[in-house]
């Protein structure tokens, strides 16, 4: 028979006012555990009741045509453990489910310095307006030798009205909590260099191809040294150095500019981005003033690197009925614990009076670990049988 808990029977089952025990049926339970005391049933009625009272929340005597009958049980609201698993799943389905209708998740980057009002929604293509400002004011990330990444840190700070409200470093898992909002650490990234982080080359190679004999000579050079181009073809010096050029809309980054002093007397500027080195060699193309018998391009530049800049990758999401989730974890572990470590036991110390002795029946039941119920009937008859238990 199939109950359900909102039945009243099944809440008359499992909260009765008082339980009912079949005395027939425990006279028919086996394992039995058996022994003999000499005295009255009435003697041994009181100091049983005793201790079974201490062992059973529920405990009463009822007396029989041959002496007395007690009766014990607890564990019996231990019944209700699957209808809290149920419970706890529903909790959780019911707080997803909200929680996705009520709540958001979404990300934004933010460099060192950045805030913003306005996060990506996940999944998407949505932006929100969030009613403060999330304000980077540093992160710094930690590697190990290996490179993989040790520890990645935020120090954010929470500006509404114009005023810096809250503020918090965030790490994995250690978020910023502001009006039920949740900013986590998620990911970091690296910036691209700015033109101010590049440093000016302390030495260079400068390549320079004759278009004659086809000969590759390469020279050390530095920004303003006058280098002579082998094969009297002339001399060359690197004017300036830039972060970046724009050529017909396009920025080639990284770019030398010199001036060619050809053997014919002509002066030729010459353009060498770094990413291009064929760059000179097509110059006939792009400028009808490049002509000549040597063709130049750069390599080996030597300098200090650029400081590595990174953005953190943060996390913003709201769920305002989480608490019902968890509420859902905590019960499903809770029911599975009474579910399959406590059991609803019941036990019947049945005393019959046969003229100066008694002989004492020890029955018991119990709806789950069967083995162990048995061991507990034994300890309770070693007890019961105790010579030196006190009978007054």
């Amino acid at each position: 028979m199939r109950l359900s808990l909102n039945s009243p029977a099944t809440w008359r089952i499992i909260f009765p006012e008082r339980p009912k025990f079949n005395l027939s049926r425990f006279r028919r339970l086996e394992p039995k555990e058996e022994f003999t005391k000499n005295g009255p049933a009435e003697a041994l009625k009181k100091p049983y009741h005793s201790i079974l009272s201490r062992k059973f929340r529920y405990c009463r005597v009822q007396k029989t045509d041959s002496g007395y009958v007690i009766f014990g049980e607890r564990g019996r609201w231990t019944r209700i453990g699957v209808y809290i698993v149920h419970l706890s799943v529903i909790c959780m389905l019911v707080g997803g489910v909200i929680g996705s209708i009520l709540g958001f998740e979404g990300f934004v980057n933010l460099a060192p310095g950045e805030g913003s009002q306005q996060i990506q929604l996940r999944n998407r293509n949505q932006v929100l307006k969030l009613d403060f400002t999330i304000r980077c004011d540093d992160f710094k990330v930690r590697f190990y030798p290996s490179g993989a990444p040790e520890e990645f840190r935020s120090s954010l700070s929470i500006i509404e009205g114009g005023q810096v409200v809250k503020t918090q470093d965030i790490i994995v898992n250690d978020p910023l909590r502001y009006k039920g909002i949740s900013i986590y650490q998620a990911s970091y990234g690296q910036l691209p260099t700015r033109p101010q982080d590049i440093q000016v080359p302390d030495e260079f190679t400068l390549v320079f191809t004759s278009k004659t004999t086809e000969k590759v000579y390469r020279v050390k050079a530095k920004v303003g040294q006058k280098i002579e181009i082998p094969e009297g073809l002339g001399d060359f010096i690197v004017n300036e150095f830039k972060t970046s050029y724009n050529f017909r809309g396009q920025d080639l980054g990284v770019t030398f500019f010199g001036t060619l002093h050809q053997s014919d007397g002509a002066e030729v500027d010459v353009v060498l981005p770094i990413q291009f080195p064929s760059f000179d060699k097509m110059g006939p193309i792009f400028n009808k003033t490049r002509k000549g018998d040597v063709v130049i391009s750069v390599s080996d530049i030597k300098a200090e690197p650029a400081e590595v800049r990174y953005y953190t990758g943060l996390q913003v999401s709201s769920d305002p009925v989480v608490w019902v989730v968890y509420t859902g974890f905590i019960l499903i572990i809770a029911g599975c614990f009474v579910t399959f470590f406590m059991s609803h036991r019941q036990i019947c110390v049945d005393i019959l009076e046969s003229g100066k002795k008694c002989r004492i029946v020890i029955t018991g039941s119990a709806n789950k670990n069967k083995l162990g119920n048995e061991q507990k009937l034994k300890s309770i008859a070693q007890i019961l049988s105790d010579e030196s238990l006190n009978l007054r």
